[in-house]
């Protein structure tokens, strides 16, 4: 009989609490890693975006 409790408890443990804490965590963690890999591709965009404009207006040097 205790057994049969304690299982039951914690059987719905891990099903109503730790499951859904670390799917949400894991989640949130894959969110982030996108998030930040975008903002990457944003800023090499940008720079890319910025040295090709500085090429354009730098004056040819004389050698």
């Amino acid at each position: 009989m205790f057994w049969t409790v304690f299982n039951a408890i914690t059987l719905a443990l891990w099903v109503y609490v730790l499951i859904p804490f670390y799917v949400v965590w894991f989640v949130e963690w894959l969110k982030d890693k996108r998030a930040i890999c975008k903002d990457r591709q944003r800023i090499d965009q940008l720079m890319a975006d910025a040295e090709a404009e500085r090429e354009q207006y730098r004056t040819p040097t004389n050698p």
